[in-house]
């Protein structure tokens, strides 16, 4: 099944990138907590309690291997070493 690879925790929100078979060195995000300045990437500025996928990279197909949050942003770097940063 699934596995947790890397956990990162603000101090309003949190992330975790999560690998899904056949996956290997990387995953999906999920993203929960404080959303208001956009750092979920949820498409929604709200609280969200329940971790959820960010949708955006399974719909452009890119799959993360490393994540970081700030205080009201969040960064991530795909298995190709491209970096995104949205919040």
């Amino acid at each position: 099944g699934k596995f947790i690879l890397e956990v990162s925790a603000s101090t309003w929100f949190s992330a975790a990138l999560v690998c899904y078979p056949p996956m290997t060195g990387g995953g999906w995000l999920l993203t929960w907590g404080s959303g208001y300045h956009g750092q979920l990437a949820q498409n929604q500025r709200q609280v969200i309690m329940i971790p959820e996928v960010v949708e955006y990279f399974q719909t452009v197909q890119l799959i993360l291997k490393s994540i970081f949050t700030g205080p009201f942003h969040c960064a991530a770097i795909t298995t190709e070493g491209e970096l995104y940063t949205w919040g």
